[in-house]
């Protein structure tokens, strides 16, 4: 029979009918028994019709043999025919089926998932006005992920539907929910790049997920320079940043190669001080680059330091260079032993290879290093100003930059001290 379905075979499926109930018409036991038989994967014939989006043979099925069970759950998934149904956004199938029991538009399959959510993950409107009147209640509902259906609205960018959704204070509550892993449905735009549903979600970007990390951060996974001119406006704030592995905004975009959304929310700020800081292994954001192989920030943040900087170790005692030079001996090491690369992932691999020694290639011959005149271009603080009135006397001193003061604590001169001798004051004596 189910052969018959999937050819959409409507006289075979009658012939075979025929054949239990000896032409009769009638809904035998047998007959039903039939209807009822699931396959491999625990599908019965009717489910598969409408997952084959069958029309003339639901319809079949529906007028001939009303006790029929239409709201059965395959084994592999616990989908519904009406999940089918939506996800197939066949208006007409979804209407018959849910008149039939509409609260089952509610049931969930094995991963938590109703049918009005396949709707909404289908982006048919018009399905969801048949489900207006548990609209707010699929908003208690929370899948495999722990999200309800705002957050596939934010994931597919439709302002329309998660619009659809308000009107009620569960709208509210749902809004501001986290997932398992933390994420808000800002996370969730910003991981998507839907820059277009950002004016309707309203958002609040300031709560981190359970790594530490807020929304800015996925935008700047993503290298998404249009959410952060819309999104993310308080440029050198952000440099205070951290997530729980302890990386800055220049660790996450020396990670992913992100130099266009750097320079969005760096702009004309003085970043130096920045690359100073280190992650939960003693990494700069130069290290992370460079071990990532992302050469266009790699270059930039180069160009940006002086070169001590590049002489700054992680906690294993690596400089930039080294650390680096080790991630490509590693990764030569796993291509030649075939350990742990799949082979649909060795041209990627390799890939990866090929940037991580071109880091290591910029780093021992790199030469252009930030001077007056470079800084001057680039930042909104003169390099004297920076010197004089932010840099203390160690980064001065670090930056090969240090004013004549600075040299002479750094020739370990002690200030002199005036210290009055108790020989020279009679009175203190008498008063020994």
């Amino acid at each position: 029979m189910m052969k018959a379905i999937k050819a959409n075979d409507l006289n075979e499926i009658r012939k075979i009918i025929y054949q239990i109930d000896q032409m009769s018409g009638v809904a035998t036991k047998e007959v039903m028994e039939m209807l009822e038989t699931r396959n491999h994967e625990g599908k019965t014939a009717f489910y598969s019709a409408v997952e084959h989006d069958k029309v003339e043979m639901v319809n079949f099925f529906l007028d001939n043999y009303p006790d029929i069970n239409v709201h059965i759950k395959e084994t592999n998934e616990g989908n519904t025919p009406l999940h089918m149904a939506c996800k197939n956004k066949n208006l007409d199938m979804v209407q018959k089926i849910f008149e039939l029991r509409k609260e089952k538009c509610l049931a969930t399959n094995f991963k938590g998932q109703t049918p009005l959510f396949f709707a909404v993950q289908a982006q048919d409107l018009k399905i969801l006005n048949l489900f207006e009147e548990f609209k707010w209640e699929s908003l208690q509902k929370k899948d495999w992920l722990g999200e309800n259906p705002m957050f596939e609205c934010a994931r597919n960018g439709n302002e329309e539907i998660f619009n659809w959704f308000a009107g009620d204070n569960e709208f509210y509550k749902a809004r501001g929910q986290q997932n398992y892993k933390g994420q808000t449905i800002e996370h969730i735009v910003c991981l998507h790049r839907q820059v277009k549903i950002v004016d309707e979600i309203r958002p609040r970007p300031d709560t981190p997920d359970y790594y530490g990390s807020l929304p800015l951060y996925y935008s700047l996974m993503q290298d998404d320079v249009a959410m952060i001119e819309k999104y993310f406006l308080k440029g050198r704030d952000y440099f205070m940043l951290r997530n729980y592995k302890y990386e800055t905004i220049f660790h996450i975009a020396a990670k992913h190669n992100s130099l266009e959304s750097l320079k969005q929310i760096v702009a004309r700020s003085v970043f130096i001080a920045q690359l100073l800081k280190k992650d939960y292994e003693g990494n700069t954001a130069i290290h992370v680059a460079a071990k990532s192989g992302s050469i266009e920030i790699l270059e930039y943040l180069c160009q940006s330091v002086t070169k001590e900087f590049l002489e700054i170790k992680n906690d294993f005692g690596f400089s930039a260079l080294e650390a680096t030079q080790e991630k490509a001996r590693l990764m030569e090491e796993a291509i030649y032993k075939k350990d742990g690369v799949a082979a649909e992932n060795l041209e990627q691999f390799r890939a990866k290879l090929s940037n991580v020694n071109a880091a290591v290639k910029l780093l021992e011959t790199h030469k252009d290093f930030i001077t007056e005149a470079t800084w001057n271009e680039r930042f909104d603080m003169s390099l004297e100003m920076f010197l004089e009135q932010v840099a203390d006397t160690n980064m001065r001193i670090f930056m090969d930059m240090p004013k004549p003061a600075d040299l002479e604590l750094g020739d370990r001169k002690q200030p002199k001290l005036t210290i009055k001798s108790r020989d020279k004051d009679p009175e203190s004596m008498n008063q020994l």
